[in-house]
Formats: C-alpha cells, structure tokens, sequence
C-alpha cells in the first residue's frame, strides 16, 4: 500500500523564524493542481507586497502517481531557496502541499550556506507547526467496488458491510440506473426496481478480498461486486 502525506483542508499554516535582522515567513497550504499552488502563491504575495524575496516549492499529485514539483529562487542567488525547500517536502513525502516563504530583508548578507539554512529552516518549521496542531494526514489509494442489491435487502447490507468495516462510500437509488463500470468503460442499463441500487464500498486498506466474500456472503453468492476505480483515502497522523 503506498502512503504519501500532505497536510489536511483549512486554514493556512504559518511559522516565522528571525536570523539575523531578515524575517522569514513560511506559509503551507493543501493544494488539489498547480493552478491552486499559483493562486496561493499570487495571494501570499498580495498579502506581503513589500517583502524583498517570495520563494516557493510545491509537490502536486493529481491522481496519475506521478508527482509534479516546482520552485523558485525569486531572485535569491540560484539554489539557495526554492531547491532547499523542495528538499524539505520531499524528505517529509508531502504532496498536494505548496509551500511560500517570505523573506523581509534586514540589511545583513547570509551568504549561500545562511540562505540554504534559513530557508530550510523555515519550511521546517511550518511542517513542525501542521504537526503540533494534527494538521498532517496520511493518504492511501483504495479500490473502489460496486455492486447492485434487492432494493429490499439494502438496508440490512448496509448495516452488515458496517460492520464489518467496510466504507460505504454511497447508494443510490432509483429505476433506470446507469451502471458505469470506470475499468472498463462500459455502461449497462438497469430497469429491474429490484436490482436498482448501487452500493459502492470500499475496502479498508485495500482487503477488496474480503468485501467479495462478504457480499457474496450477504447475496447468497447470487451477485458479485465490480471494479470501477480507485480513490484516496485520508486519515490524521
């Protein structure tokens, strides 16, 4: 099962660190594109629109498990800024996160070393803030299943795969459902009021084994789930 973390939605966190007269603000927040990572940056920069230096890094994942990276120096001597707050992220396997730190120049020079530090001082500073407060999740893929139930026996499925630890991620109701299956691509239409519900479960930490036997159990083996995807689960560390 493969863990990736990032931080969860709200607030933006925050951590300042002084050396040396020059203030460093890092600024992190949970970003889904690299459209929501600029935007964030673009309002950090209004927000401090006097600050000498506004340098970033962002990790994005959309989905594919190719994970999309970025960063700038914003005219800090090159790879004194943005490639050591990369570092930071990467070391700490953060994704969907973009990081923004602030710099107010105090009027004395760092030299390259100082900047690497400080800059990487910063964001880890941020990380130990989103810590400290549970702001940290974990994420892992799950496959998502489907199966249709007896509109009359739903109900007790429900209460049964609960019990069994499994989580519903939705039902749905009605006549002339459309059945899409996301694996395959192909869509099935159902009529029968009996057969017109979907379940969709997944399984916890991808035990998909165990949801099929419990359906299965559940249906008599009379209907057996699919696969139409796959979704992120998160949970606080």
């Amino acid at each position: 099962m493969a863990l990736s973390y990032g931080v969860s939605s709200g607030a933006t966190i925050m951590a300042e660190l002084e050396i040396k007269r020059s203030r460093f603000l890092c600024y992190l927040q949970r970003t889904e594109t690299e459209q929501d990572a600029r935007d964030f940056i673009a309002e950090i920069r209004h927000l401090h629109p006097t600050a000498r230096h506004h340098c970033t890094a962002f990790r994005i994942e959309e989905g594919t498990g190719q994970v999309r990276e970025r960063s700038s120096d914003d005219g800090e001597p090159s790879g004194t800024a943005g490639g050591p707050m990369l570092a930071v992220l990467q070391g700490e396997e953060l994704v969907n996160i973009c990081a923004v730190v602030v710099r107010y120049f105090g009027g004395v020079l760092l030299g390259t070393g100082g900047l690497v530090r400080a800059y990487t001082d910063a964001v880890i500073a941020a990380v130990a803030a989103a810590r400290t407060h549970g702001r940290l999740v974990s994420r892992w893929p799950v496959e998502l299943w489907s199966v249709e139930a007896p509109i009359t026996d739903v109900g007790r499925w429900e209460a049964d795969l609960r019990a069994k630890g499994v989580d519903l991620v939705d039902v749905t109701y009605g006549e002339g459902l459309d059945v899409v299956c996301l694996e395959s691509g192909e869509v099935s239409r159902r009529t029968d009021p009996l057969a017109a519900v979907l379940v969709a479960a997944v399984a916890q930490h991808g035990e998909t084994e165990l949801v099929r036997e419990y359906i299965s159990a559940l249906s008599a083996g009379s209907r057996e789930p699919y696969r139409t995807g796959r979704i992120m689960r998160e949970c606080q560390q």
